[in-house]
């Protein structure tokens, strides 16, 4: 009789173990969209407003949402919020040195989808522009631009080319990105006045005047084997 009683408390205890071990799995997730907001004033305050998509392959209720933010060269996010249909999530953080590790539940009654924001401000230093982004730690699928980054800046400024993520053209103070992952950083570089040579377009030109100096001492060298210059 004894053994019995030991067996079935066993067996309760393994299939009530199955039991959580299996509501604890968490479902894969994906980015479906992100539309990502990066205003600055012009004297180094910005404001970043993330909308996020995620999409999974079963019920989201309960799910931990991991995000990293780099730590680049110290700037510490202020008011951060995560925002999901006008209720404002809790989160707690684990920082390391590179970087601080957000997590954030989601709600219960959330099918296969989830929708949240994530708002906050930073206070840049004279002539810095590269701006953190929260990254949720599951990627986009497939090879579609399902990240869409809107800037801008005050008027009187022009968001210059050598920018990142790189800009096919800059003639204002507002431009858009459009990528496949939301990235680490931005980094939107803006003055009173178009910049014609700047990083972007410096190695393009030294390439070229490589290539124009290779040119010119093979024709040289040509010229001179077939003795015309002495």
């Amino acid at each position: 009789m004894k053994k019995v009683v030991v067996f079935a408390i066993l067996l309760i205890a393994s299939v009530s173990f199955q039991q959580v071990g299996f509501a604890a799995d968490p479902v894969s997730k994906t980015l479906a969209k992100a539309d990502i907001e990066v205003t600055s004033s012009g004297d180094g305050t910005y404001e970043i407003k993330e909308h996020i998509s995620l999409k999974g392959d079963g019920e989201l209720s309960g799910d931990q949402i991991e995000h990293t933010y780099s730590k680049i060269n110290d700037i510490d996010p202020e008011e951060v919020k995560f925002i999901s249909d006008q209720t404002e999530l809790s989160f707690t953080t684990d920082e390391s040195d590179s970087l601080v590790r957000y997590f954030v539940t989601i709600p219960e009654n959330t099918t296969d989808s989830f929708d949240y924001e994530i708002t906050y401000n930073l206070s840049l230093e004279e002539d810095v522009f590269t701006t953190p982004l929260f990254v949720p730690l599951h990627a986009a699928t497939g090879q579609e631009n399902v990240v869409k980054i809107d800037f801008e800046t005050s008027e009187g400024n022009i968001v210059q080319r050598n920018s990142f993520p790189v800009l096919k053209k800059a003639e204002d103070n507002q431009v858009t990105s459009y990528l496949m992952n939301i990235p680490s950083h931005v980094n939107y570089i803006y003055g009173a006045e178009k910049n014609i040579f700047n990083t972007f377009n410096f190695v393009s030109w030294a390439s070229i005047l490589v290539l124009l100096g290779i040119i010119t001492v093979w024709i040289r060298s040509e010229v001179r084997s077939k003795g015309v210059v002495n």
